[in-house]
């Protein structure tokens, strides 16, 4: 694996049926959780690893909503179970839910980079 890229990919969208999680009674996910966009959290994270990982890592944002959740079947599952956006996958595999850990995805990243 040290020669490929290694794909983090960020899942956003609406909860399915369930709101966000937090316990406002509201069953929505508009306007909970953090201060920016979970666009704006990966454009910072893609910062954040291409100065520690460099061409190693390519992250890319996928906003469900554009296609529709059922073009992603697999984040459609998880979604419907109750993992909060944003779903994060590295390496083609869902690994984190409900928030951008750099820390817990760097920890990560080294396990699949050094395999």
């Amino acid at each position: 694996m040290a020669d490929e890229k290694v794909l983090v990919e960020v899942f956003d969208g609406k909860a399915v049926a369930i709101g966000c999680g937090c316990s406002a009674p509201c069953g929505s996910d508009e306007g909970c959780g953090a201060d920016i966009s979970w666009k704006e959290a990966t454009e910072k994270l893609a910062c954040d690893l291409s100065r520690t990982y460099g061409e190693k890592v390519e992250v890319k944002y996928v906003d469900t909503r554009e296609k529709g959740i059922k073009a992603y079947p697999m984040i459609q599952r998880l979604a419907e179970v109750g993992y909060p956006f944003p779903i994060i996958s590295i390496g083609g595999k869902p690994r984190l839910a409900g928030a951008i850990d750099v820390e817990q995805i760097q920890s990560m990243l080294d396990e699949v980079l050094s395999a």
